[in-house]
């Protein structure tokens, strides 16, 4: 599971991993945008920060009760 993550300009950037997204909270580091999903926007992210961000795909499994043989 991971947090996703915003820069000031309400820009997407790689997301972290909880305890991290903790961190940055109890340091002041980021706020809470969004409660669900559950979002922080950073407050201090560097030019460097944004330039590395990944692309990411996301798999579905509908699981093996709703999975017609």
């Amino acid at each position: 599971m991971f947090i996703l993550v915003v820069d000031k300009n309400r820009k997407p950037i790689n997301p972290c991993h909880p305890s991290r997204a903790r961190k940055f909270l109890k340091q002041g580091r980021a706020v809470v945008l969004r409660r669900y999903p559950f979002t922080i926007m950073m407050l201090d992210v560097e030019e460097k920060e944004e330039s590395e961000q990944q692309e990411y795909r996301i798999k579905l499994d509908p699981g093996s009760k709703t999975t017609n043989p």
